[in-house]
């Protein structure tokens, strides 16, 4: 296996980029001038985000109540921390028909780990302890159990009705119509 060129030698069938650029060109001069430093470390917050899903949230729950039964020297029984990180992995991709029953028994087993551990840490907290941290476990249970938006088609202005149905061999077809009912054809 080749390795880098350390000493930018030419090669013979490939000639360098550098050779075809005009070093007097006005692009060339300009992109010297640019603070490139500025432009990445302003930048660079805005790429390379991930998106938020079920599977990751549900881990960041189950970190968040691994952290609040450390520090309140809670014992659980059990941390899910290895579980839990071959969870989200499963998830990732899970929209390929291969993949998609394990992503979403995966999905499912975060959601059930996430739960158990807010529940476990609810039971053993002291009444101090649990009026601290009310508003934190109402969110991480909000955010487990919240459910997916179902999308409603979009519906036009006016009821679509049927109006009549045409005999076509074997099949019936429906006719319709977008208004009131009683815009019938004839």
């Amino acid at each position: 296996m080749l390795g880098k060129n350390p000493k930018k030698q030419p090669e013979l069938f490939r000639p360098m980029l550098v050779d075809f650029i005009d070093d007097k060109h006005e692009l060339v001069l300009l992109s010297e001038k640019i603070d490139w430093d500025y432009f990445e470390d302003e930048f660079s917050p805005l790429y390379n985000t991930t998106f938020p899903t079920d599977a990751k949230l549900c881990k960041k729950v189950i970190d968040y109540c691994n952290k609040i039964a450390e520090n309140e020297c809670i014992k659980q029984r059990q941390r899910y921390t290895k579980v839990s990180k071959q969870l989200v992995r499963n998830t990732y991709n899970g929209k390929h028909p291969k993949r998609a029953k394990l992503a979403r028994k995966s999905q499912r087993q975060l959601k059930t780990i996430a739960m158990r551990l807010i529940r476990e840490l609810e039971r053993n907290f002291t009444a101090e302890q649990q009026e601290f941290y009310r508003e934190s476990m109402e969110l991480y249970t909000k955010a487990v159990t919240k459910k997916k938006r179902h999308r409603q088609g979009l519906q036009p202005p006016q009821a679509v009705h049927p109006v009549h149905r045409q005999r076509k061999g074997p099949q019936t077809v429906r006719v319709w119509e977008q208004g009131r009912p009683g815009n019938h054809f004839q």
